[in-house]
């Protein structure tokens, strides 16, 4: 997978952590990573939703707040994706309109307990489930609603892939 071609988009080290995020060959990787306040952090999950956003491939954000998806759509849309890349499931919605979309595919971003329900109950498309982004990874615990996201994910997808921010 390649990098977006901006020159002044991302710092040296910003290019680094990118490189050793993406997989060469497709070989699987469950990463996590963590950056000082004011580092960069968003432009690193900008780019690498920039990335992995390919027609017919879903990517799940979870934990993002409002200002985090609003902040990443300015990002994406600086990147050519359109300032409205990331679509957001309300608990106002019905499971029906959820299931709708998970299969537009895209960039989506729910909140943990919605997402838990919707794996359990088989309403997310695994085929199209290309890769998962957990914001604020630093509050997550093996106990945690997270943690049965990502072994529900792990089985339910052929070659899962998990990246943690923090």
């Amino acid at each position: 997978m390649e990098l977006p071609p901006s020159r002044h988009w991302l710092l040296p080290f910003h290019r680094s952590i990118l490189h050793r995020l993406l997989p060469d060959d497709e070989e699987l990787r469950d990463l996590l990573v963590i950056l000082a306040p004011g580092l960069g952090l968003r432009r690193v999950v900008s780019t690498l939703l920039r990335v992995y956003a390919r027609p017919q491939s879903l990517v799940v954000v979870v934990n993002a707040s409002a200002q985090d998806v609003k902040g990443i759509n300015h990002d994406l849309g600086t990147l050519g994706l359109g300032h409205n890349a990331i679509r957001d499931v309300h608990h106002h919605m019905s499971s029906k309109q959820r299931t709708d979309l998970y299969l537009s595919s895209g960039i989506i971003s729910v909140t943990s307990r919605i997402l838990v329900v919707d794996m359990l109950q088989k309403r997310i498309p695994t085929s199209l489930l290309t890769g998962m982004v957990v914001l604020n990874a630093e509050r997550e615990s093996p106990t945690s609603i997270e943690s049965v996201i990502y072994i529900s994910y792990t089985h339910l997808t052929q070659q899962p892939t998990t990246y943690g921010y923090s």
